[in-house]
């Protein structure tokens, strides 16, 4: 996916890691016993401008990537607009969570829609406390 998200493709890919596309390939898809380092494998990352390789990492290890935006100019406004989302985000768990729990069982389609909101609602706080925890004069220890 980092080969096909890169302007140019595999071929470009290849041509900035200093290798063939047949020897990239090799690489990607394990032929012969060869494999991709993890070294390349955060070089095509950043070449690919994305985190399909962090998010590999966090899903295998049974976790979940999280890419924290940058802090640039927040106003009280953007903060108090971003704290309702939060706010909405948690009600509408709360509401699939009564829905999905009022017969005392949880069918498939329901945990899906519980686990697609939860994880939206764990982004969503893990990015507000990381933009807050940045902004000058916020917090005197840590910061």
């Amino acid at each position: 996916m980092m080969c096909c998200a890169t302007n140019g493709g595999w071929s470009a890919m290849a041509a900035s890691q200093g290798i063939s596309l047949t020897a990239l390939q090799n690489r990607v898809y394990g032929r012969k016993g060869q494999e991709i380092t993890v070294s390349r494998a955060m070089a095509m990352q950043a070449i690919s401008g994305t985190t399909y390789f962090a998010e590999a990492v966090a899903h295998e290890s049974g976790g979940l990537f999280i890419k924290l935006p940058t802090v640039g100019d927040l106003s009280a406004e953007d903060i108090q607009e971003q704290f309702i989302e939060m706010l909405e985000k948690a009600g509408e768990f709360a509401a699939e969570w009564r829905r999905a729990t009022a017969d005392d069982e949880v069918c498939k389609r329901e945990k899906r829609q519980l686990g697609h909101l939860a994880t939206d609602l764990c982004v969503i706080f893990r990015r507000r406390l990381h933009q807050v925890t940045r902004l000058e004069g916020c917090c005197a220890v840590g910061s």
